[in-house]
């Protein structure tokens, strides 16, 4: 018997679930949920793209030319549209529905796990195909579904637990140019910032655990109020271990820390010299206010974003900043950047540089440059590891996003050991670290970037 995989209960149908889904207006926030990423292109060789979407993975065909949810609802797809809420679902779809050209007559989307929503636009769900059930039950998504859950509402451990939360907010005041904000624009985002401040408040309320919260904004937080607001609320409650943000230290950051406890506030400072006016004097003061943050008590780490203009410069940005005895971490560039490709199209000098960035910690490197999958690895995720969306909503990660449910829910129930991660890609440095081979042998700072090796 298979386990339906990431039905919803509170509808009468999986589609009536998913139609729910798609029916929800977009709105101009940063959801991950709503945001469409391409996973895979020519899937099994096959003309067919993957998709994220709605937490869910489509397959669509390149005669598509792009993803337009309106065509697909309206049933004028060219070709056959699989969604599924898991990749192996997608990948044994595709399967059955290549093999159909092959043999004469026989309509495979009469098996059981496609269920027509429109023409050309099949939901996929395995679980009623007891002809694939040995395939599914070796798949990272099936034995997650097989795994103990225990309500985060309740007490029980007393084990610390990471929540990412960024708030929606893009405002700041810097315009760097490999930033990927430049993709969605810079605003305020007043309206879901709130809705932010309510769900984390109510994590930090409803979790009796001991929380690290990771939440910056995606921006700059000391340039919202709301943000800095929601932030001494938190550092305020017995339960919140600390709190994690990233600022460009371009402006007054130190006054935050009359009414915060410092040793409980981690900072990534991020150092983005291509925004200095002045460098010399820009970069004096950004060593001064670091230094001030350090002798409070904040924990920090400065993080270099290495692009072609600013790799050579590191050594030197690495000397000052070790004077300090401030450890130093990095963002390797990757995808096109001015023509090129990177990191391949980086050069034996910038990559010899590039190394100097990571020393023991190259797993960073590796997972940010795409070179490490971690498709069913054991995560930490989903057990002790969890992003909140603004809305409440409680996933495993950002990256593969099981739904734990909602922070507004009566019951939060997470996963009782770790699990397998069900994501090709993991590139951002906090949720890096929650791959249980790192986690063993690492140790997260209150930065959440920067990692000591344990023992």
């Amino acid at each position: 018997m298979i386990v339906s995989l990431g039905k919803p209960t509170a509808f009468k149908s999986a589609i009536d679930a998913f139609l729910y889904d798609i029916s929800i207006p977009a709105t101009n926030v940063p959801h991950e949920g709503r945001t469409v990423k391409l996973v895979e292109e020519g899937v099994k060789g096959l003309q067919y793209n993957l998709i994220r979407y709605l937490d869910r993975y489509w397959a669509l065909h390149w005669a598509e030319a792009s993803f337009d949810i309106e065509r697909i609802l309206g049933g004028n797809s060219t070709f056959p549209v699989l969604v599924a809420p898991s990749i192996e679902e997608v990948y044994l779809a595709l399967d059955i529905t290549s093999k159909r050209h092959q043999e004469v007559g026989k309509d495979y989307f009469c098996d059981p796990a496609f269920t027509k929503i429109r023409d050309n636009f099949y939901l996929v769900d395995f679980s009623s195909s007891p002809s694939q059930s040995t395939e599914i039950m070796r798949t990272p998504t099936f034995l997650n579904s097989q795994i103990a859950r225990t309500d985060l509402f309740q007490s029980g451990s007393g084990e610390e637990i990471i929540i990412i939360s960024p708030a929606p907010s893009r405002a700041c005041n810097f315009r760097c140019a490999y930033c990927y904000h430049h993709d969605h624009g810079f605003n305020k985002n007043t309206e879901a910032t709130q809705q932010w401040s309510k769900a984390i408040i109510t994590a930090a309320d409803k979790i009796k655990r001991p929380i690290r919260f990771s939440a910056g904004a995606m921006g700059e937080p000391f340039f919202d109020p709301i943000w800095k607001e929601t932030a001494l609320k938190l550092v305020e409650r017995d339960n919140v271990v600390s709190l994690a943000a990233a600022s460009n230290l371009s402006m007054d950051i130190e006054s935050f820390f009359d009414k915060a406890d410092p040793a409980k506030v981690g900072i990534m400072a991020s150092l983005h010299p291509s925004e200095f006016k002045n460098h010399d004097d820009d970069f004096e003061a950004f060593l001064r206010r670091l230094k001030t943050l350090r002798n409070i008590g904040v924990s920090l780490v400065v993080n270099y974003v290495l692009t072609p203009d600013q790799v050579h410069s590191y050594p030197m940005y690495r000397s000052r900043i070790s004077d300090l005895e401030i450890p130093m971490t990095s963002n390797v560039l990757r995808g096109p950047f001015r023509g090129k490709v990177y990191p391949e199209a980086f050069t034996e000098d910038e990559m010899a540089i590039v190394k100097l960035c990571y020393d023991e910690n190259s797993y960073i490197f590796d997972s940010q440059s795409h070179y490490r999958n971690p498709y069913g690895l054991e995560c930490i995720s989903g057990r002790v590891g969890f992003y909140l969306e603004y809305d409440g909503a409680l996933y495993n990660c950002h990256f593969a996003r099981q739904k734990i449910g909602s922070v507004y829910d009566e019951k939060l129930m997470a996963r009782t050991q770790n699990g397998y991660c069900t994501a090709t890609k993991c590139e951002s440095q906090t949720t890096i670290g929650w791959q249980a081979d790192i986690a063993r042998q690492f140790e997260v700072q209150r930065t959440m970037h920067h990692y000591v090796r344990k023992g």
